[in-house]
């Protein structure tokens, strides 16, 4: 790519379709669990000016019109047949303006997969969304079985945001969370615990010996959460337990907790993924848990 030219990519939905409930967050936002495969086609340091994109992406081949907003296109072709067959490499044609470029690009995927459970240990079936962060017009949304099992596939080139959440959501539970970096392979969670807290923002780094650990709570029935104290906490990395030696708790636009951790044992290992498990199990003051992969 030359020096003032837009930035093409493209991301990969091969997840089979879906047509699932809608749910309602606390906030009163609703969202449909329902799924299309689709490639995502983003292009950034574009002129807010309209234009046409070309896609040839394995057996799908199509056309759209979009306009830039923000110096950014995000254009979605969707087609069941993303799900069986899975192209792997997306070439793009973009006309507009004072502008006409072609690019060929991968598209790969990597999964992660688990099981979900309350906290009685009965299976759940929950919705498995991979989120941006902001709504879009497709999502990527997978589903658990009867036994609580789900795999989903997340597309290469993106930061895994990945909430868990069944139909009590917004009302008895609310969701758990699965977060990182681009993914680099295939991540398996061995269980994942949804009650009616949330670690939400959950994020983790080590320095000078010690795991960092950030997150944001939530309950689903307070606006704000019941303080937390070392006691309240579980962390775990890569299985074994870790020991908090110190908890600082920050305020949020003035009024929302938030804490910071630093969690001795497990040491850092130079290109090993690394699980790290979080879970608030405290009674009165909720349930609820996420895990955060750092590499």
């Amino acid at each position: 790519m030359k020096t003032g030219e837009p930035a093409v990519k493209a991301f990969l939905n091969s997840n089979p379709p879906l047509k699932g409930e809608t749910l309602t967050d606390p906030h009163g936002r609703t969202i449909s669990m329902d799924n299309t495969p689709f490639v995502e086609v983003m292009i950034e340091g574009i002129k807010d000016e309209k234009y046409e994109i070309f896609l040839q992406a394995g057996q799908l081949a199509a056309k759209k019109e979009a306009r830039g907003k923000n110096n950014i296109i995000r254009a979605f072709f969707t087609d069941p047949i993303l799900a069986s067959h899975k192209p792997k490499k997306a070439e793009i044609n973009l006309k507009g303006g004072d502008i006409e470029l072609t690019r060929s690009l991968p598209l790969s995927t990597h999964t992660v997969s688990g099981r979900a459970l309350d906290f009685s240990g009965k299976p759940l079936q929950p919705y498995l969304w991979a989120t941006q962060g902001d709504f879009m017009s497709q999502e990527i949304i997978t589903k658990a079985d009867e036994k609580g099992y789900f795999r989903i596939e997340c597309p290469r080139g993106k930061k895994l945001w990945l909430f868990v959440g069944d139909k009590t959501y917004g009302k008895t539970s609310l969701e758990g969370w699965v977060t990182g970096p681009d993914l680099q392979n295939d991540i398996k969670i061995p269980e994942i615990k949804i009650g009616d807290f949330e670690v939400y923002d959950l994020k983790t780094w080590f320095s000078a010996g010690v795991w960092h650990v950030f997150f944001i709570p939530a309950r689903v029935d307070m606006d704000t959460p019941p303080e937390l104290e070392k006691k309240d906490i579980q962390v775990w990395i890569d299985g074994k337990p870790g020991e908090i030696s110190h908890m600082t708790p920050h305020l949020i636009g003035g009024d929302y907790p938030s804490y910071l951790l630093c969690v001795e044992g497990g040491e850092w290992e130079t290109g090993k993924t690394q699980l790290v498990r979080v879970r608030v199990d405290r009674g009165e003051k909720g349930k609820g848990e996420a895990w955060c992969i750092d590499y």
